[in-house]
């Protein structure tokens, strides 16, 4: 049932978009999109592109593109569907992944399912030429099989994880750390909470932090050798100094003002953008090459976010912080490219998507400390760590809206779920005493 319910939503919103837009059109709705196409056309040898599109991109999702130009030609709508499928094949892993982490629930997981079937997010990122849905199947994937490896004790399991989280990282540079916060995970769970010896599990969490490693390794020796540069891509330090340290200093610039001022970043975005312009300047860009890369660009990026980093890391430490925040309350702009709203209509859908936001938020902290508080038991741990890691990752960015953290959705949905349940289990007892 949640399959076919998302995988309806989803293709639905498809069909608003193919009614409303070209195949051209909607390569050009989000600005990324261009990075990618540019990285997979060059890849197969047709088209534009460079090398340092590939380089600034990463290899992941310029090949997923690849693959079904190669299947269905040089379309959108094609990518589109794939990733529909796709989307919807996540909400499962998640009604999965909820069943193995909430098993003594009765109907939890089915709320989860239809959480993540019925999420805005998740639809709209799935009709968008963006790196966003497969990476987040991916790390979905690569949650339920940790659980399923823990369970049975499963090399096959880990070592299938640690290709996956290596792809991962290929696909999204967020996702680098991605292996180390599940052995994070296992090692601060304590060792009664494993059907197996926690040494053993440690060992099998190590197998697939090196395969993860491994995978990631050997792009980033290819990259070396061909531009100078160890990196899977240079995409990450080139977002972490224009949108982490630009705003860094852009709130170093309003240090003595209230925290209420501090909080309103964008209202100050034109702020940010002067520092960043700046920035640009210093280290030779232009309008022609802003989004551009190479092996000596990353080194300049990268020796001068960390001056900035050394000159005040207690400012950039708040900047992140602060972004995290916004991301984590963020609401989901995407769908305005799919569907035509007026402003009036923009106001009241964002004051709606806000309140929404915020009660998850509340839900899921207020649950998790009420509900589900096992601080050593390694699949709340689990969780926690994936709400954490991807909130401070999304901290790096800012002023995408809910895509910056949708790939910590699968934690929320599972929490928020089993609060839902409780809470209508509270409900019922309470009107039966009544």
């Amino acid at each position: 049932m949640v399959f076919v319910i998302a995988i309806l939503l989803r293709i639905s919103f498809l069909a608003i978009l193919i009614r409303n837009h070209t195949s051209d059109e909607a390569f050009k709705l989000k600005p990324d999109t261009w990075g990618y196409t540019c990285a997979a056309k060059y890849l197969i040898g047709v088209g534009y592109g460079s090398e340092d599109c590939v380089l600034f991109r990463g290899i992941g999702y310029p090949l997923f593109i690849d693959l079904c130009y190669l299947l269905f030609g040089y379309s959108a709508w094609p990518i589109l569907f794939i990733q529909a499928v796709l989307s919807s094949l996540g909400c499962v892993l998640i009604f999965l992944t909820a069943r193995e982490v909430l098993e003594k629930y009765a109907y939890a997981d089915l709320i989860a399912g239809l959480i993540a079937a019925f999420s805005l997010t998740s639809i709209s990122l799935s009709v968008a030429v963006l790196s966003d849905t497969l990476s987040h199947v991916l790390i979905v994937t690569s949650v339920f099989l940790t659980l399923r490896g823990i369970k049975n004790n499963s090399l096959a399991h880990f070592c299938l994880v640690g290709l996956i989280t290596g792809y991962a990282t290929l696909v999204r540079i967020t996702n680098t750390f991605w292996p180390w916060a599940i052995l994070c995970a296992v090692l601060f769970a304590s060792k009664g909470c494993f059907p197996f010896p926690k040494g053993e599990i440690v060992r099998k969490c190590l197998v697939m932090v090196l395969i993860s490693m491994v995978v990631v390794s050997g792009w980033s020796a290819r990259n070396y050798l061909k531009h100078g540069v160890f990196a899977p891509a240079t995409v990450g330090v080139h977002t972490a100094l224009f949108y982490l340290a630009a705003p860094s200093i852009a709130d170093g610039m309003k240090e003595g003002r209230g925290i209420g001022e501090l909080l309103s970043l964008r209202v100050d975005i034109g702020e940010v953008k002067a520092v960043r312009l700046d920035m640009g300047k210093e280290l030779g860009y232009n309008e022609s090459s802003w989004f551009g890369d190479g092996g000596s660009k990353y080194g300049k990026n990268l020796g001068y976010f960390s001056s900035i980093f050394r000159s005040n890391p207690a400012m950039m430490a708040y900047t992140l912080v602060k972004n995290a925040f916004i991301n984590v309350l963020d609401i989901d702009y995407i769908h305005r490219d799919v569907i035509s709203l007026t402003r009036q209509e923009q106001v009241r859908n964002q004051v709606l998507l806000g309140r929404v936001s915020l009660l998850v938020f509340l839900s899921f902290w207020s649950g998790l400390a009420v509900f589900f508080w096992r601080p050593k038991d390694f699949r709340m741990l689990l969780l926690i760590a994936m709400y954490l890691y991807f909130a401070l990752m999304s901290g790096v960015s800012i002023w995408q809206g809910s895509r910056l953290f949708f790939p910590a959705q699968t934690s929320w949905i599972i929490i928020v779920s089993g609060t839902a349940e409780r809470t209508l289990d509270c409900l019922k007892r309470y009107f039966r005493r009544s």
